[in-house]
């Protein structure tokens, strides 16, 4: 790329190049540090044939990082869930038929969680049970901000069942806490304010114009052409 834009954007500009330019019938997308493992490749594949046109999501059911940070995956699930109502188990790793690529690249959620937007657009996904392997070099990148960066950017796509959840927790709330408002019970009314209007914030990420014209960022992708053909 000649600007990194982040993973996400970089993910939605190959598979918009790969749609338009490309002739294919799946794609496999995966991170290339070692944490999603080549040996599932091949499960992939086989869960594909065995389920033709459908989203095929690499499920990760062990993480390796420390007990805090696997909490923390575990409470953005459940805030994910929660305030959306979906469970997104995967992140990158998954085989997309040429039919489910063509859909995504016109959803402007894409531009800015992959997770998000094919749990969005697809309602019948299967999946393979997932581990996660051995980094190649260097340490993860992902931290503590990331994750929050993650976990909002999924519940950004779903931001209008997101805020029509939310309204009604707050009259819930403030139905119990009417005869004893202070300071200290509005505290979480104020929070969760505050968290909706992030949360629209971020959507404002979702582009259909940016996507669009996400081709010219590309550099070149001769080093991939160089590799496919030794």
């Amino acid at each position: 790329m000649k600007k990194n834009i982040g993973h996400a954007r970089c993910n939605a500009t190959g598979l918009k190049h790969i749609d338009e330019k490309e002739d294919f019938h799946y794609v496999f997308l995966m991170d290339a540090d070692g944490e999603d493992r080549p040996e599932e490749l091949n499960l992939l594949y086989k869960k594909s044939k065995e389920n033709p046109n459908k989203v095929v999501t690499a499920n990760r059911v062990k993480r390796s990082e420390g007990p805090i940070f696997r909490s923390l995956y575990e409470i953005h699930k459940f805030l994910t869930y929660i305030f959306t109502g979906k469970l997104v188990k995967f992140g990158n790793y998954s085989c997309l038929p040429k039919e489910a690529v063509t859909k995504l690249i016109k959803e402007p959620s894409i531009w800015s969680s992959f997770s998000g937007s094919v749990t969005k657009i697809f309602h019948d996904l299967v999946s393979i049970p997932s581990f996660r392997g051995k980094r190649y070099f260097g340490p993860s990148q992902m931290n503590l901000l990331k994750l929050v960066a993650h976990s909002f950017s999924i519940i950004a796509v779903f931001k209008n069942t997101m805020a029509f959840r939310s309204v009604v927790f707050l009259i819930i709330y403030l139905f119990f806490i009417y005869n004893h408002l202070s300071i200290f019970t509005l505290f979480p009314a104020l929070v969760l304010i505050i968290f909706i209007l992030l949360i629209f914030k971020i959507s404002c990420r979702e582009s259909n114009l940016e996507l669009n014209k996400s081709l010219e960022n590309i550099d070149t992708i001769n080093i991939l052409s160089n590799l496919d053909s030794r």
